[in-house]
């Protein structure tokens, strides 16, 4: 029974800790996209003004954050993904624990 209990208690801790890693993930991809929402106004504006320095400027910039985001986006999915098979794994170890009627 207390090993039961230790593993349960580790894959709890590995739940909280992968979770507080997707939050953080969530907000530098929130971030992110605000960004980039700023450099498309700043693009837009830069092509009405016929700015072609600034274009090609804000143009490198946004694709560098566009790979950042992705970079972030994977890493965020990984993530969820392994708390999901963590959340499994705690529903099937419920299932297996008798209740005590």
């Amino acid at each position: 029974m207390g090993d039961t209990l230790y593993a349960s208690t580790a894959v709890v801790d590995e739940l909280r800790r992968l979770n507080r890693i997707l939050d953080v993930a969530c907000e530098q991809i929130s971030l992110l996209n605000q960004e980039l929402r700023g450099l498309d106004a700043r693009y837009i504006r830069a092509q009405r003004d016929n700015k072609k320095a600034f274009l090609i400027t804000i143009g490198l910039r946004r694709t560098s954050l566009e790979d950042i985001l992705i970079l972030f986006l994977g890493s965020a999915q990984r993530k969820a993904d392994s708390i999901e098979k963590i959340e499994e794994k705690l529903r099937e170890e419920n299932r297996r624990v008798p209740s005590r009627n």
